[in-house]
């Protein structure tokens, strides 16, 4: 299956990037595709590190904020802040040393935008990661394909997300509630 492969090779596309990148591709989801069709399909996503277009240029405008002298690239204490910014990293001395070294592919000692992105892809893919496992750790159901509440609410935990029942519960109820809303008008 064509999300699987793509998985192999360091992406995880939801539904509509993958449709995002076919289409710039020139190909279709849901047609055989040729091998020259794959190679395709993954330099898109390797030219967008696997960010929909929507999501590189949000990515982009807050670059850009961060960007506070306006080269186009960051020091280390403008990306150290950005990466706080997005999720939370305080990193000081030897660990932000290590993430810059990690970074700066081409060695400039600054993060241009592409740079920026890539490393913000294999937080995702980390953490995406992490969340698979914690997921089908948590999963107890025989078919394997959902967590009924309690497994949701361990599953939160594993991944150190202490979210309250009560929120956990109303994410459920409005899940059930857009099913069953969409249930009823498909079969309109």
């Amino acid at each position: 299956e064509l999300p699987a492969l793509v998985r192999e090779r360091g992406f995880t596309l939801n539904a509509a990037a993958l449709e995002d990148f076919c289409r710039e591709a020139n190909l279709k989801v849901n047609e055989p595709f040729t091998f020259g069709d794959y190679t395709g399909l993954m330099a898109t996503c390797r030219r967008h590190e696997g960010f929909r277009h929507d999501e590189r240029d949000e990515m982009r405008r807050t670059f850009t904020r961060f960007d506070r002298d306006k080269a186009g690239e960051l020091s280390l204490h403008m990306f150290l802040d950005l990466m706080n910014f997005l999720y939370g990293y305080t990193l000081h001395g030897e660990d932000a040393q290590m993430l810059l070294e990690h970074a700066d592919a081409n060695g400039n000692g600054r993060i241009s935008f592409m740079e920026c992105l890539h490393v913000l892809r294999q937080y995702r893919e980390r953490e995406l990661s992490r969340a698979r496992v914690c997921f089908l750790s948590s999963c107890t159901r025989s078919s394997g394909q959902g967590l009924v509440f309690r497994e949701a609410v361990a599953a939160l935990k594993g991944l150190s997300l202490d979210a309250e029942e009560s929120f956990v519960a109303q994410v459920f109820a409005s899940a059930q509630s857009s099913s069953s809303s969409s249930s009823s008008s498909s079969s309109a």
